[in-house]
């Protein structure tokens, strides 16, 4: 079964830029990438591991400073050697300054739960809301 979905189901609500008149939109600015990649690392553990990410990523740990202080250049050899978790936040943070949300896919009890937490969100849009009174009814044997 396909992951994907369809191009026009997907209406992102991003900043619109017209590609053709040669202006870049912030997600371009190389400060604005390094902010993302720095968000990143500090929402996981690594955050208290300086020394050992940079061993992990197989880079000098104060050439890792560096590129975080924006002092060097993040390049695309550093965003490859970045840990998974990492990287899966790097992506889902830029995927968002195009307007773009992304969820992790749900598995058994839990897509359940996101089914009918999300059914019953578009249903309670379409029930009555309550009245200001109690409501009162007769019956035909109480005339």
């Amino acid at each position: 079964m396909s992951r994907s979905v369809a191009h026009s189901a997907v209406e992102p609500q991003g900043q619109s830029c017209d590609l053709r008149s040669g202006e870049r939109s912030s997600t371009c600015d190389p400060d604005f990438i390094v902010d993302l990649f720095n968000e990143a690392i500090d929402a996981t553990e690594w955050k208290h591991k300086q020394e050992a990410l940079a061993t992990e990523m197989g880079i000098d740990r104060a050439y890792l400073s560096r590129v975080r202080s924006k002092e060097k250049p993040l390049s695309l050899k550093i965003l490859r050697a970045l840990p998974d978790d990492i990287e899966q936040i790097f992506a889902r943070l830029y995927a968002a300054s195009f307007g773009l949300i992304v969820v992790s896919p749900a598995y058994g009890d839990e897509a359940v739960r996101n089914l009918v937490s999300g059914l019953f969100g578009v249903l309670a849009a379409r029930l009555p809301s309550r009245s200001a009174g109690q409501l009162k009814s007769t019956l035909p044997g109480d005339r």
